[in-house]
C-alpha cells in the first residue's frame, strides 16, 4: 500500500495488510488496529529493498517477509500495530499509549516516544528510544546480554524487570494475530529466549 495508511484510523477500526506498507504507516492513529503480515503467495525479491529502509538487508532476509517503510506510526497516540515483518528508520517516533510489536526494526527505533509499549522481536538498529520521556520498549538482545543495543542518550535498561509473563501474553496475542514465526519460536523456546528481552525506560523514571 502507498504513503499514510490508516492515518489517524479511529477505535473500531481494523486495517489488515498482506505485503509491504510504504513511509507513515499508523500516523496519529487513535483507537485503531493495523496488521501486516506476508502475502501467503508472494516472497518479495529483497535485492529491490534499500539497505536504508531495511537498516540491514540480513535482518530482513533471515526473520521477514513484509517490511513497513520509514516513520511507521508517527505520533499515534493509542491503537494497536503488528508487524509480521521490519520496519524502517524512525519507527514510533513521537508515540504515545500504542502497543506495537514487529519483528526487527531499523535506526532511531522510538525517538521522543511519551508512552505506550513497544516490542521488537529480534534486531534493532541504532539510538534507541532517543529523547524519550514516557513509556517502555522490549528489544531483543542476539548477543543475550545487551551488548548489542545501541540506547539513545535519553534511555536505560531497567535492570529490575521480571514481569516476562506480561510480555509473553502481548507476543502471544501478536502470533495469533500475524501467526509470525518469530514470534513462534519464541514463544516456543521461552523458557531461553525470555532472558534476552530488555526493558528499555526514560532516565527520567521507569514508567
Amino acid at each position: 500500500v502507498g504513503q499514510s495508511c490508516g492515518v489517524a484510523a479511529v477505535e473500531g477500526v481494523t486495517i489488515e495488510i498482506f505485503g509491504a506498507a510504504n513511509d507513515y504507516l499508523g500516523k496519529f492513529l487513535s483507537g485503531g488496529t493495523i496488521i501486516v503480515r506476508p502475502h501467503p503467495d508472494e516472497v518479495p525479491n529483497f535485492d529491490e529493498i534499500p539497505d536504508n529502509l531495511v537498516g540491514g538487508i540480513d535482518t530482513v532476509k533471515n526473520s521477514a517477509k513484509s517490511c513497513v517503510g520509514n516513520v511507521m506510526g508517527k505520533s499515534a497516540n493509542s491503537g494497536k500495530i503488528y508487524v509480521a515483518g521490519h520496519v524502517g528508520s524512525r519507527a514510533m517516533v513521537l508515540g504515545g499509549r500504542v502497543t506495537m510489536v514487529c519483528e526487527s526494526a531499523g535506526i532511531y527505533f522510538a525517538e521522543y516516544q511519551n508512552g505506550g509499549t513497544n516490542i521488537v522481536l529480534g534486531r534493532t538498529g541504532v539510538r534507541i528510544g532517543a529523547g524519550m520521556t514516557g513509556g517502555e520498549i522490549f528489544a531483543y538482545s542476539e548477543s543475550g546480554n545487551g551488548s548489542d543495543l545501541s540506547l539513545g542518550d535519553s534511555a536505560e535498561i531497567d535492570s529490575g524487570f521480571a514481569d516476562h509473563d506480561r510480555l509473553k501474553n502481548e507476543i502471544q496475542e501478536f502470533f495469533e494475530k500475524t501467526e509470525s514465526k518469530r514470534a513462534k519460536y519464541l514463544l516456543e523456546n521461552w523458557e531461553t529466549e525470555k532472558s534476552k528481552f530488555y526493558r528499555i525506560v526514560p532516565k527520567n523514571g521507569k514508567k
